[in-house]
């Protein structure tokens, strides 16, 4: 589903952001969800046209093409969207999604990252048996007045018949006024192959400073650390693999990928990958993460700079038990990762170190 805003459980504690976001003992060596199977109508490559509106009462939209093409990725955990969206006058505007299910909400839910800058989560759900719908409100720092606005967009995808095309809605609403149709647009089916989108795409304005503060954390890192299940267990787990950052759009966006070896008595071929996405949020001064994996865990977390370092906070429920989780990423004079260190708690059970990894970089 293209949403654009012209407005200018083992192994995977491994990853920096995954250790921090669930263990999974529960759901690994689960298969993918059966419901992702709604989605198949839409995979293979697509080209579109249509009109942005960028106010109410609009007469004549700003018209614009694009392409899509959406596959399955992570051991079938994830249907990944790459949308590339032109408008003329060379501006261009490149966006990354995941849609992923959701099994303790109950439903699907869109993550997503663009040449704009920023990360969002966004609950989807099938309104009907041709159409499927997101939608979120969110406060955004404007580009155009440099004001805070308080929108609520709502995103829609309607198949027509055949599944050979599908027309695209995007809603909107800004600070209590009326709802206006903000993005208008149909897609066709390619019979040529369309490509991923291209990380080195312009970015549609210049990053944040803050964005600036990460790139220096850009390389390949070899990871070697530990895990421990609960308080009081002596007995740790190595973990270890490597780690690429590396910037994206511009600059507005630090994509991480990890790969992390088998661990314990998981099978020689049960290689972790994880993919995150950092953002920053203008409006509320932090950092925004998504992260998926091939174990199918999913997450947008908020991150907060504290001296050289950077700190995670996650709560969830896992298997009924509430959790909370506090990661730091150290990094030295250079701005380079050295060390990560996870404490947790669950339940009312007392703190310990779940997690924690040194970081060498490699190049």
């Amino acid at each position: 589903m293209v949403r654009f805003d012209t407005s200018l459980r083992l192994a995977a504690a491994f990853s920096v952001l995954s250790l921090f976001i669930n263990p999974l003992a529960a759901q690994m060596g689960a298969p993918p969800s059966p419901e992702l199977a709604k989605f198949d109508r839409i995979l293979g490559s697509w080209k579109g046209e249509g009109s942005v509106f960028m106010a109410a009462g609009q007469d004549a939209g700003m018209p614009w093409t694009g392409t899509s093409r959406f596959t399955k990725v992570l051991n079938g955990y994830f249907i990944r969207e790459d949308t590339t969206i032109d408008l003329g006058g060379g501006q261009q505007i490149a966006m990354l999604a995941f849609y992923g299910w959701d099994d303790r909400a109950k439903n699907f839910v869109q993550y997503s990252t663009s040449s704009m800058g920023g990360t969002y989560a966004a609950p989807l759900d099938w309104v009907s048996a041709n159409k499927f719908a997101a939608m979120n409100s969110m406060r955004v720092m404007s580009p155009m007045s440099g004001k805070v606005e308080r929108a609520v967009e709502r995103w829609s995808t309607t198949f027509g018949e055949g599944d050979k095309s599908y027309e695209i809605l995007g809603e909107k609403a800004v600070d209590g006024d009326a709802w206006f149709h903000h993005v208008t647009g149909k897609f066709t089916k390619s019979a040529e192959d369309v490509s991923a989108v291209d990380a080195n795409a312009k970015a549609m304005m210049p990053p944040a400073e803050e964005m600036q503060r990460l790139e220096k954390m850009r390389g390949l890192y070899d990871v070697k650390g530990t895990m421990r299940w609960g308080p009081g267990e002596d007995e740790a787990m190595p973990i270890k693999g490597t780690e690429r950052m590396d910037m994206i759009f511009g600059g507005q966006v630090l994509s991480m990928r990890t790969i992390g070896e088998p661990a314990g008595d998981m099978p020689a071929d049960a290689q972790y990958e994880g993919l995150s996405y950092i953002g920053w949020d203008a409006v509320d001064k932090s950092y925004s993460l998504i992260m998926v994996s091939n174990m199918g865990e999913m997450a947008h977390l908020k991150m907060y700079a504290s001296g050289n370092d950077y700190v995670m906070i996650h709560t969830s429920v896992e298997g009924g038990i509430p959790m909370v989780k506090r990661s730091v990423l150290h990094c030295d004079d250079k701005g380079k990762a050295t060390k990560v260190v996870t404490d947790q708690m669950n339940g009312s059970s007392p703190a310990f170190v779940s997690f924690e990894a040194t970081y060498k970089i490699r190049d």
